[in-house]
C-alpha cells in the first residue's frame, strides 16, 4: 500500500510533464552513483550522509549523532540543461518515528557557500515515504546544483533520500490554500465566515480556480474564484458559505483546499486548522496540568515584571515535580523582588449553593512561601476579590491537600486564581490535582470506603488491625459512631470526627484476634442520625482464619529448603545483572535485615533472563496429604520492581512432580509491589496426595518475592468440648451455639457471671471468643431458663 501511495504522489507531480524527458534521475542503486554527490559534514562530528548496500528503504541516508544536531549536506552533481526553461526537481524521502528535519537548497556550485536559495523546509519527517519538488529556471548550458541539508536534532534516527528526478516542465501550475485566516478559537461562536489565503506557487497567472472547505470531514462548499492570481502572489478569499461552530466547548477541524485541473502538486493544495468554541466549563471540574489537558486558556500575570512567575511545568524522570502524572502548576522565585504573580484557571459555571475546592500544594521545606487562592468573575487580578484560603507562610516538602468549602448565592461564571506573594529569593510553589465540585447534601452523607488490612486469609503473622476511610459529603463536621462486627457480633465500638469533604483514615486495633479457624465475615458500620444515604454506610469482608499449617516455610534459617524442587523450562539463563542471590534455576534468598511479618529472609525468583522472552521457572513443594475440605494453600507475595510487575501461576499435580503432570489452579498477573497475602482452597483434593508448584511466567521481568508459604490441612473439625452432660438441649459447633426452635433468647457469660453477649434468637455466635469456660443461659418462650456450661479451646 505504501508503494501505491507514493506512485500516486509522483503521478500528481508529473501531470503536466508526463511526456517530458528526465535530464537527471537516480535511485542511488550503486555506490558509484552516490560518489558523484558531494558530502559535507559541516559540524565535523562524524555522523553524516552515507551509502549502505543493505540500506532500506534507500541505500543513502543521514545517520544521527548522539550529541549534535545535524549540519550535513548532500550536494548533487552538476545538472546542465540543454534548453532554457523551467525545470522541476522531484524527490522522495523517508524519516523515522522520532521525526527528522531537512532543508532543500539550490545554487550554482557544489559547495555549502554556493547553496544560496532555500527551496523547501521539512520538519518532523516520519517513517512514511513522502514526495517533494521545487521549480528552477534553467538556462541552456549553465550547470546548477541542489542539496539536501540534514538538520535533525541530536539522538534521532535515520533520514533517507530515496529518489531524485530533474526534468523540463512547461507552464507549471501550483495553487494552494496557504493559510486559514478565520475563524479562530473564541467564545460565542455560531455561523462563522471562513477566510483563507491562497498562494500561486506556479509560473503561470491563474484567471480562475476552485476553493473548498470542510468541517469535521464534511465538505461544506466549493466555490469558484474568478479573479486573476499572478504567479508567486497571494490573495485572501472569504467564502460565501458559513461554518456552523455553534456547539459550546466543541473543537472543530477545518480543512480548506484549492484545485486547478493543471495543478502539478495536489498534496500541497490543502491547509488545516482547529477551532475551539470556548465556553465556561461545568462542574465537576478537574485539572491535573498534564500534556493531554487543555491549559491554553489559563491567564498568567507577572505584575512586577520580574523573573518569578507561574507556569505549567511538564517533566519526567528526576525532574518531575508533579504529585501525579508529569504536570503541575509551578511558581518560580525572583532573587530581587517579592512575588506578585497570578495564575488563573478556566472559567466555571456555578449555581447557588455550596461547592468544594480541593488542590494539593507543596514547596521546598527550607524556603517558606506565601500562597493565597481567590475567586472572581473575570480572569484579572482586579476581579479576584473573594479570598478562599491563604497559607502565609507555609513549608511542606511533600504535597498536602487543601479542602475548602465555598458558598455562592447566585448563578454566575467564576475564575479560580492562585496568588503567589512569597518574599524575594525563596524557591518554588507547586500546585497539582485541582478539583471543584458542587456539594449535593448540606447535612452530610457519611460513607465508608477502602477497607484495608484484611486479607482473604488471616494467619498468626497477619495484622489484626482493620483500616478504612470515612468520608463526609456535607459542609460541617459530624461525630460518627463506628461498630465493627465479626459474624454479626459487635467486637469493637469507636467514635470519629468526620471532617467535611475529606477522607479520614480510621484504624481499629486488634479486631482479628482470637478467632477460630474457618470462615468469618467482618462488617464495619458507621452510624449517623442525620444520614441521607444508608447504602454506603457498611463495608463487609469475608475471610478465612488458618492457624495450624501441616507444612510451613518462612526461610529464617537462611537456606533454600532441601525438600524444594527447582526446574527451568524456558531454555534461558539467569542474567548476571539479576544478582548473586540466585541459583542456576533462578531461585534464591533475599536478606532484608528484619521485618515484623517477613523476618530476615525472603524467597526470590527472578524473571530477568537471557535467551528467552518469558520465564518458565518452577518451584515444586514436597508432596502433601489433604485430609479434609477445609484445607488451604496460603502465601505472601509481591513484585520487587514497580516497573516490572510479575506474573505467576499456582499449579497442582495429583500424580508426580513432573511439570507436564501439573494443571493450573490460579494465575496472578501484575503482582502488586505491596506485600499481599494470597491463598486458595484445596477442598477439591480432599483425601488425596498432591504436589503444589509456583510457576513464574513473567515476560522480561525482574524478581518475585515470596514468604510464609503454608499448607493448612483439615484435621481439627471443632474447638468446643463439653464440661457438663446436661446440654442435650443445645448444639455447639466451632462458631455458634444453637438452641431449639421457639427459644426466646440466649445470654452468654463467663464463669464469674459477667454477661458477654446476648441474642434475641435461638442462635448466638461464638466467634472471637478466646479460650475458656463459658455458660449459656437459654430462655424459653414460657419464660423458663436453663444453663449450659462448655469449654472453648
Amino acid at each position: 500500500m505504501r508503494k501505491i501511495s507514493i506512485l500516486l504522489l509522483l503521478m500528481m507531480l508529473s501531470v503536466v510533464s508526463a511526456h517530458a524527458y528526465a535530464i537527471y534521475s537516480t535511485t542511488f542503486d550503486t555506490v558509484d552513483e552516490f560518489n558523484t554527490w558531494t558530502v559535507v559534514d559541516a559540524n565535523s562530528d562524524g555522523a553524516t550522509w552515507l551509502f549502505n548496500e543493505e540500506g532500506s528503504p534507500s541505500k543513502v541516508a543521514y545517520k544521527y549523532d548522539y550529541f549534535n544536531s545535524g549540519d550535513d549536506w548532500l550536494i548533487s552533481p552538476a545538472i546542465t540543461p540543454t534548453e532554457t526553461g523551467t525545470l522541476i526537481v522531484k524527490y522522495t524521502f523517508v524519516g523515522s518515528p522520532y521525526g527528522e528535519s531537512m532543508e532543500v537548497f539550490s545554487g550554482t556550485g557544489n559547495t555549502v557557500d554556493d547553496m544560496t536559495k532555500k527551496e523547501a523546509t521539512y520538519d518532523n519527517i516520519v517513517k512514511n515515504e513522502q514526495a517533494g519538488y521545487f521549480l528552477y529556471d534553467g538556462k541552456a548550458g549553465e550547470p546548477f546544483h541542489f542539496a539536501f541539508h540534514a538538520t535533525s536534532t541530536a539522538y534521532k534516527d535515520y533520514l533517507y533520500i530515496c529518489s531524485v528526478t530533474v526534468e523540463p516542465i512547461a507552464n507549471p501550475v501550483d495553487v494552494k490554500v496557504s493559510e486559514i485566516i478565520s475563524p479562530v478559537s473564541g467564545m460565542g461562536l455560531g455561523q462563522e465566515a471562513v477566510k483563507v489565503a491562497i498562494t500561486n506557487n506556479g509560473r503561470v497567472d491563474l484567471a480562475s480556480f476552485d476553493v473548498a472547505f470542510a468541517v469535521d470531514g464534511k465538505e461544506i462548499a466549493t466555490e469558484t474564484v474568478n479573479e486573476t492570481l499572478a504567479a508567486g502572489a497571494t490573495m485572501e478569499y472569504t467564502f460565501n458559505a458559513k461554518a456552523d461552530l455553534s456547539t459550546p466547548l466543541a473543537t472543530y477541524s477545518i480543512k480548506a483546499w484549492a484545485t486547478h485541473p493543471d495543478d502539478i502538486d495536489h498534496p500541497n493544495d490543502t491547509c488545516y486548522t482547529s477551532v475551539k468554541h470556548k465556553a465556561p466549563l461545568n462542574v465537576p471540574y478537574t485539572m491535573g496540568f498534564e500534556a493531554s489537558e487543555n491549559t491554553e486558556d489559563f491567564k498568567f500575570y507577572n505584575l512586577n515584571n520580574d523573573e518569578g512567575t507561574w507556569d505549567v511545568v511538564i517533566e519526567s524522570g528526576f525532574y518531575n515535580m508533579a504529585r501525579t502524572g508529569n504536570g503541575c502548576l509551578s511558581y518560580g522565585y525572583d532573587s530581587n523582588n517579592d512575588g506578585n504573580d497570578w495564575a488563573m484557571l478556566d472559567p466555571i459555571n456555578v449555581e447557588p449553593g455550596y461547592y468544594v475546592l480541593k488542590f494539593w500544594y507543596s514547596n521546598l521545606q527550607s524556603y517558606p512561601e506565601k500562597l493565597a487562592v481567590y475567586w472572581g468573575n473575570e480572569a484579572t487580578p482586579e476581579a479576584m476579590t473573594n479570598k478562599i484560603v491563604e497559607y502565609a507562610p507555609f513549608s511542606v516538602d511533600v504535597y498536602s491537600e487543601s479542602v475548602n468549602i465555598i458558598h455562592f448565592d447566585k448563578a454566575q461564571t467564576i475564575y479560580l486564581g492562585f496568588y503567589a506573594f512569597s518574599e524575594k529569593n525563596q524557591n518554588l510553589i507547586l500546585i497539582d490535582d485541582v478539583s471543584f465540585d458542587k456539594i449535593e447534601s448540606e447535612t452530610g452523607d457519611l460513607a465508608l470506603s477502602d477497607l484495608q488490612n484484611v486479607p482473604d486469609f488471616v494467619r498468626e503473622s497477619s495484622s489484626k488491625d482493620v483500616k478504612f476511610n470515612i468520608g463526609n459529603g456535607g459542609i460541617s463536621e459530624v461525630n460518627a459512631k463506628i461498630n465493627v462486627s465479626i459474624d454479626d457480633v459487635v467486637v469493637k465500638e469507636s467514635e470519629a470526627v468526620a471532617r467535611p469533604q475529606v477522607l479520614t483514615e480510621i484504624t481499629i486495633n486488634d479486631v482479628l484476634v482470637d478467632l477460630s479457624d474457618g470462615n468469618h465475615t467482618l462488617k464495619v458500620e458507621v452510624v449517623n442520625d442525620n444520614e441521607g444515604i444508608a447504602d454506603n454506610n457498611v463495608l463487609t469482608k469475608d475471610f478465612t482464619v488458618v492457624s495450624k499449617p501441616a507444612k510451613f516455610w518462612n526461610f529464617e534459617d537462611g537456606q533454600l529448603p532441601a525438600e524444594f524442587t527447582f526446574r527451568a523450562e524456558d531454555g534461558g539463563t539467569v542474567s548476571p545483572a539479576a544478582g548473586e542471590e540466585f541459583n542456576e534455576d533462578g531461585w534464591g534468598l533475599f536478606n532484608i535485615v528484619e521485618h515484623e511479618v517477613f523476618g530476615e529472609y525472603l524467597l526470590a525468583g527472578t524473571s530477568w533472563l537471557n535467551g528467552t522472552d518469558q520465564a518458565d521457572r518452577w518451584l515444586i513443594l514436597p508432596q502433601v496429604s489433604i485430609d479434609g475440605p477445609d484445607s488451604y494453600f496460603v502465601w505472601d507475595g509481591y513484585s520487587y520492581n514497580k516497573t516490572y510487575l510479575e506474573d505467576y501461576q499456582i499449579m497442582v499435580s495429583e500424580s508426580d512432580d513432573n511439570t507436564a503432570s501439573f494443571t493450573e489452579l490460579l494465575t496472578v498477573e501484575d503482582e502488586s509491589i505491596e506485600p499481599k497475602t494470597r491463598g486458595i482452597s484445596l477442598a477439591d483434593y480432599a483425601g488425596k496426595d498432591i504436589y503444589i508448584a509456583i510457576r513464574l511466567r513473567t515476560k522480561s521481568g525482574d524478581c518475585l518475592l515470596l514468604d510464609n508459604i503454608g499448607i493448612y490441612v483439615d484435621k481439627t473439625p471443632t474447638c468446643i468440648s463439653t464440661v457438663t452432660d446436661s446440654n442435650a438441649g443445645v448444639v455447639i459447633s466451632a462458631n455458634e451455639l444453637r438452641a431449639a426452635d421457639g427459644v426466646k433468647s440466649i445470654a452468654l457469660s463467663d464463669v464469674s457471671g459477667r454477661v458477654l453477649r446476648t441474642a434475641n434468637a435461638n442462635v448466638i455466635s461464638l466467634s472471637a471468643l478466646p479460650s475458656g469456660v463459658y455458660v449459656a443461659t437459654v430462655k424459653a418462650a414460657d419464660g423458663s431458663t436453663k444453663s449450659y456450661k462448655f469449654v472453648r479451646k
